[in-house]
C-alpha cells in the first residue's frame, strides 16, 4: 500500500462515519469515533504527506489550503462535540461538516494527488505510507 492508497482508504472511512450519522441521527459514540479518526488522520497527514509537499512550487498552495481545511473541520468537530443543541441544529451542523469534509477530500484527491504522484516515486510513496501509519499510532497514543 502506498500513501495515496492509505489516504484514500481513510477518506472513505471518514465519509462512512458521516453517512452513518446522517442516516441514523445523533450518536455520541459514532461521532466521537469520527472526531478522533479525523483529527489523528489530519495531523498524521500533515506530518508526513503535507510536509513532503509543502516546499514544492507545484503543491505548496494546495498544502496550505489543506491545512486551512483541516483546521476548519476540527473547529466544527470541537463545536459539535458534547453539544446539547437541538437535533435540527445539530443535523444542520452535521450537513455543513459533511459538505466541508467532502469538498476537502475531492480537492485533495483531485487537485493535490496528481502533482504529488509526479513528485513522489512508488518506492517513496510506500515508505510514506509506513511513516503515516506510525505517525497515526504516535498521535493516538
Amino acid at each position: 500500500m502506498d500513501i495515496f492508497e492509505a489516504l484514500h482508504a481513510e477518506h472513505e472511512s471518514v465519509d462512512e462515519h458521516l453517512a452513518e450519522l446522517v442516516e441514523g441521527g445523533r450518536d455520541d459514540e459514532t461521532f466521537e469515533t469520527l472526531r478522533i479518526d479525523f483529527i489523528v488522520h489530519a495531523l498524521a497527514e500533515e506530518q508526513v504527506f503535507y510536509r513532503r509537499l509543502e516546499t514544492r512550487d507545484e503543491t505548496a498552495a494546495l498544502v496550505r489550503e489543506g491545512h486551512r481545511e483541516h483546521r476548519q473541520v476540527m473547529r466544527l468537530l470541537d463545536d459539535m462535540s458534547g453539544s446539547d443543541e437541538p437535533e435540527d441544529t445539530w443535523r444542520s451542523h452535521l450537513q455543513t461538516l459533511r459538505d466541508d469534509v467532502r469538498r476537502h477530500i475531492e480537492g485533495e484527491e483531485g487537485r493535490l494527488f496528481p502533482p504529488a504522484r509526479r513528485l513522489i516515486q512508488r518506492q517513496e510513496a510506500e515508505r510514506l505510507a509506513g511513516w503515516f501509519q506510525r505517525a497515526k499510532g504516535d498521535i493516538a497514543a
